[in-house]
């Protein structure tokens, strides 16, 4: 397991942060995309920045 940090942002700005450990970059990507809560989120390491997660983009409704 790795330590990451996540900081999460709105208008380009630091609204929160938090700790997590994961056993690699993906599943901390996957971590910090359930807990953004449609946020632009960055996961970090001890190395530098890993990610830059943006909100999800609601998909478009069908046609009928």
């Amino acid at each position: 397991m790795a330590s990451y940090h996540l900081y999460y942002l709105r208008d380009n700005r630091l609204i929160a942060s938090d700790s997590i450990d994961a056993a690699d970059d993906n599943a901390a990507a996957r971590i910090a995309r359930q807990r953004g809560d449609g946020q632009v989120v960055e996961v970090w390491n001890a190395h530098g920045r890993v990610r830059i997660l943006a909100p999800a983009r609601p998909q478009p409704k069908e046609a009928r």
